[in-house]
């Protein structure tokens, strides 16, 4: 997206809040007349509205977050402000790094990074803000797409039910709090660094515990789901909250006329990294050969290295590592890393290896039989792939598209299941036994959205037809 249709679409997005904020203004003018005696309703009108104005915001800042940070994709969301950055820099500010990778983490919402005013509840008190480890952007999860699950889910007073969150992936990657007027035993006594919101950086100070449920405090471990509770007559909570989830955040990438052309132009760039390995054989060009497969199970999917090729599998992940495909074959790469810029040729960059990063969950690859390094004849097509029942393939590119219906993706048993990633042929050719499967290229559709690409005899790299 160019800059200047970045700027118009945050002037439009900044009309919408001005209008929807007025338009509460007047509702809540309506209401103080008809009913002079609901005080609460007009404050929790106006916190209402705070809480969509900055989730409004942190979804641009998510969305827009590649075009302010070079070599980096968007989806991620902001550390929170606590405070620690001391009076030197702009209150409202995030304070990066924050905590420790895969951790959650609480404080006042980075209204000043997200380029808003700091919006307020209907007590006057700046917002607070947790966002899960999985989508803040310091330090980085190892894997962000679309189906990082958030680590937040949302209960009714006490524990008592499940408002949101019951399903994996309708876990809120961030919530926004409203704290509300203070309740007894909290102290909002100022401090230095908050000279425009006042008070301090103090959960407890702001977020309310029921006695079981407590809105201060976030889980300490990596991965771990904390539990927010949402205020109820009597329970001694009186924040207000709105939620973010992974699916409205990759909802608006989705949105972007360049996603899916992004997607494949990466997908051919690592296609041209698997050819560019059967270039460098130790026969020279008569030795064709490209590596073998990565098992669908590997010990950490956040891991570049897990993905490493085993012997004799002619289909799965896409290899990072290649160490027992080289050795078979003499390959005189630099390093066992097949996806990486010493070993990929050029246009490859550093935004590359962090879109590999973040989706090589989702690539699979199959290689022919006469391409693997076990080939007697290599490059002879009496085992070549098909595609859509034609041609003749030395091996097969292979990106997963999001979740269709059926498909879950929530654990590492999932995982291991390619049928929760590739649909009808692309899945079922899995393990590619004999190094000819016929694999399949469509339109997506409802029921089928991969995306292939295609290495030809001569290693050359286009879409499957």
């Amino acid at each position: 997206m160019s800059g200047r249709a970045t700027g118009r679409a945050q002037r439009g997005l900044a009309l919408l809040l001005l209008l929807f904020v007025v338009f509460l203004g007047a509702a809540a003018l309506l209401i103080q007349r008809l009913h002079p005696t609901a005080p609460q309703l007009q404050r929790d009108m106006v916190s209402d509205a705070a809480l969509v104005v900055a989730k409004e915001a942190l979804l641009a800042y998510a969305a827009t977050y590649a075009e302010s940070h070079p070599n980096k994709l968007a989806g991620y969301l902001p550390c929170p402000d606590t405070g620690s950055h001391g009076v030197n820099v702009h209150e409202g500010s995030p304070d990066p790094p924050c905590g420790r990778k895969g951790v959650s983490v609480i404080g006042r919402l980075p209204w000043h990074q997200l380029g808003v005013d700091p919006p307020r509840d209907g007590s006057g008190e700046c917002l607070w803000y947790a966002v899960s480890g999985a989508f803040k952007n310091d330090p980085a999860a190892d894997l962000l797409n679309w189906d990082s699950l958030g680590q937040f889910t949302i209960m009714a007073p006490q524990g008592r039910s499940i408002v949101a969150g019951a399903a994996p992936e309708d876990l809120a990657a961030a919530v926004i709090f409203a704290p509300g007027a203070p309740l007894r035993g909290q102290n909002r006594d100022g401090v230095a660094q908050a000279p425009l919101c006042g008070g301090n950086y103090v959960a407890a100070n702001y977020l309310d515990s029921d006695g079981d449920l407590d809105n201060a405090a976030v889980s300490a471990l990596a991965g771990a789901i904390t539990r927010v509770g949402i205020s109820g007559y009597g329970n001694a909570v009186n924040d207000r909250l709105l939620t973010i989830t992974p699916r409205e955040v990759f909802a608006l990438l989705q949105k972007r006329g360049d996603f899916v052309a992004q997607i494949k132009e990466h997908l051919r760039r690592l296609g041209s990294c698997v050819a560019a390995y059967g270039g460098r054989n130790g026969a020279g060009a008569a030795d064709p050969r490209l590596p073998w497969a990565a098992p669908l199970v590997v010990a950490d999917y956040g891991n570049n290295s897990a993905y490493a090729d085993q012997a004799n599998l002619l289909g799965g992940r896409l290899p990072y590592r290649v160490d027992r495909s080289r050795s078979a074959t003499a390959n005189t790469m630099g390093t066992a890393e097949l996806i990486n810029s010493s070993n990929c040729p050029p246009p490859w960059s550093a935004l590359d290896d962090e879109w590999y990063k973040n989706w090589k969950d989702h690539l699979f690859y199959a290689v022919a039989g006469a391409f693997a390094p076990g080939a007697s004849a290599p490059g002879a097509c009496g085992s070549c792939l098909r595609v859509n029942g034609s041609g003749r393939y030395a091996a097969v590119l292979l990106f997963a598209g999001a979740r269709v219906a059926g498909q879950s993706r929530a654990d590492n048993g999932d995982r291991s299941a390619i049928a929760n990633y590739l649909e009808q042929r692309n899945a079922t050719n899995y393990p590619n036994a004999g190094g000819d499967a016929d694999y399949q290229s469509t339109a997506a559709n409802a029921a089928f959205n991969d995306i292939a690409y295609c290495i030809d005899t001569s290693l050359q790299v286009a879409p499957c037809p």
